[in-house]
Formats: C-alpha cells, structure tokens, sequence
C-alpha cells in the first residue's frame, strides 16, 4: 500500500512540475548599423560613403558585440524573441546567428530588404523550440490617400503560438525620426501610425482580445501625441477604448523604465513596447515583473563632453569604434504555461 500511495505521490509531483510556468524574454534592440562588409557588396550599385565602408573584421566584431550584449542581457533568462534594428540584409543576420555564441539557441530568422533608402532593415529572431511559427507579413508605411510607400523601414507584423494554446502577435517598428512638425520625417510618422493602426485592426478583428506586443525604436518619446491614437498609459483606459498601453508611461504594470537612447547629453527614451490589455491582464502567456539590473556595464562608457555615461556606440562619424550600440536594449519578460 505504501508502495502505491509513494508511486501516485510521485506521478502528481511529475505533473506538477509538467505544469510549471515557464518565461522567456522578448528583446527589442537597436544595434547601429550593423552592415555588411564592402566586398560582398553588390559590384553594379554606386560606389558606398565613407561611413558604409565596414571591413571584414570590423563586421566580424560587430557581431561578436552584438551576441555579447544580447547573452549578457538576458543573464539566465531564456530568449524568446529578438526585434532588431538597424541590421543591413540577410548575411549579416546569419553571421549573428550562426558565427556567435548566439548559435548555441536554435534561432529562425524574418527578415527582408526593405525600402529604406540606407538600406537598412528591422528583422525578428525567434527560439523555435520556444515559439512557433504561425505567419508574417511586412507593412509598408504609406499615407491613407496614398499608394506610394515611403523609402522608409517597413514594419515586421509575425504571430506564433507559445505553450499549449496560446497566440501572440508581434509588430516590430523602427519609425523615422522625428525632426518638427513641419517636415516630411513628420508627415512619415504619421504614416506609420496609420498603417500600424490598420494592422491592429486586422489582428482584433479576428479576435478582440488578442495579445499583442508591438515594439522597437520609435524615435520619438513616450508622451508624444502620435502615440494617443492607438495607445494609452492607463490600464482601465486602454481596455475600454480598445487600445494598447503605453508602457514606458503605464504606472500600474511592473516594468522598469530607463532611458535607452543619449543626445548631446540628453537622455531620453525611444525604444519601447506597446502591449494589449489582455497579454498584461489575462491567463495564459502573460506580462510578468521583470525588475532585474540587467544592464551591463560594458555597454557604457563614460561621456567626456557632458559628463556621466553613455552609450559604447560603434561609431563616431565615420570613425569605427570596438563599441556595441548607440541604444541601449529593452525587455518584458513573459510566461507561459
């Protein structure tokens, strides 16, 4: 009898612990430039600037930087999703992927080229053991009375089931810079908010309560009026407007905040996460506190001009330096059953 009530005993502890939730980070992180050496350029183009001329090794490095950040990051936390952007093509996410202690993860990659008029590209690593895979698609930014794309980045829209039922759906942004109200940047922005409102639509049309989770560098800051179209920072008003919550404004949701992105001296935050009601408020995978000191210091260095710390960026001007990225990564940690 004992035999049996120790064998039942420990079947309940194995589904216990079947039934553990699990977490895993969702990375947004600007990496400056991370372009492709000069010779595997495309020989027909025009001849590249002075700041597009990355020789081999210095690309090499900058992936190396790039891996140790992002693994220095996460400290024991499991990646789930990596937004990157600022990447040039296809090569060198595979150098990043497959060339680094990166690939100690089984990564799949969502990236195309863009129409950005430098050429560079926002692209989505995701854990394939973690996430799977349900479709994507990238959404040009054009005004609503125009069908002329701007040669912009275009946003990456991808959703993958995660746990047993669960799914979830990613937007990844890198909108132009904001300049003033007056210039064509401006009217830019603009479009992108029109078209990440429609792809929005398109997701809670489908289903009301969907979890999304948009992100990336929106190159302005959080109390910028263009985000009040779609998103909100208070809980209670998000869910009844049926908008998303600002969370680098939202005081209710545990989420610490930092400064991602210096400028003469003055630190602001431009990368950021929009989440729906229901991925901070619902079962399943949700928004979990995520308060660990998880910026390392190797990503600093001290400002000599302005004083304090900044950023360890990879250039100035045309200059290449052993540096990581003139933004600093952010992070919402999520768990699932």
């Amino acid at each position: 009898m004992r035999s049996f009530i120790f064998i039942i005993s420990v079947l309940f502890s194995t589904v216990a612990m079947a039934q553990e939730p699990k977490e895993f980070l969702v990375i947004s992180y600007n990496v400056e430039n991370f372009l492709c050496p000069t010779v595997w350029r495309d020989s027909t183009l025009p001849t590249p600037s002075a700041f597009e001329r990355v020789a081999i090794s210095q690309f090499q490095q900058k992936a190396q930087a790039i891996s140790a950040s992002l693994r220095a990051y996460a400290q024991w936390d499991a990646i789930g999703i990596i937004g990157l952007c600022e990447v040039d093509d296809r090569r060198a996410l595979n150098e990043l992927v497959y060339r680094t202690p990166l690939s100690h993860t089984k990564w799949s990659i969502l990236h195309r080229d863009s129409p950005d008029h430098r050429g560079i590209d926002v692209a989505l690593l995701y854990q394939r053991e973690l996430l799977h895979f349900r479709n994507c698609r990238w959404v040009g930014v054009r005004s609503e009375y125009d069908t002329l794309v701007y040669p912009t980045r275009e946003m990456l829209y991808a959703s993958f089931r995660v746990g047993k039922s669960d799914t979830i759906h990613f937007v990844l942004c890198h909108w132009p810079s904001k300049l003033s109200a007056a210039t064509s940047e401006r009217r830019i922005v603009h479009a992108a908010a029109y078209q990440l409102q429609n792809v929005l639509d398109s997701v809670r049309k489908c289903d009301i309560a969907a979890k999304i989770v948009v992100m990336g560098d929106m190159n302005t800051t959080p109390d910028d009026v263009i985000f009040q179209s779609f998103a909100s920072p208070v809980l209670d008003s998000a869910r009844l407007q049926g908008k998303l919550i600002n969370l680098a404004q939202c005081t209710q949701l545990p989420y610490r905040r930092y400064p991602t992105y210096q400028y003469n001296g003055d630190w602001q935050t431009i990368d950021m996460f929009f989440l729906s009601p229901a991925i901070c408020e619902g079962t399943g995978c949700c928004l979990q506190a995520d308060a660990k000191e998880r910026l390392p210091a190797f990503l600093f260095e001290p400002d000599l001009e302005y004083g304090g710390q900044r950023p360890k960026r990879t250039y100035y001007g045309f200059r290449f330096r052993e540096g990581y990225s003139d933004h600093l990564p952010v992070s919402i940690l999520l768990r699932y059953q």
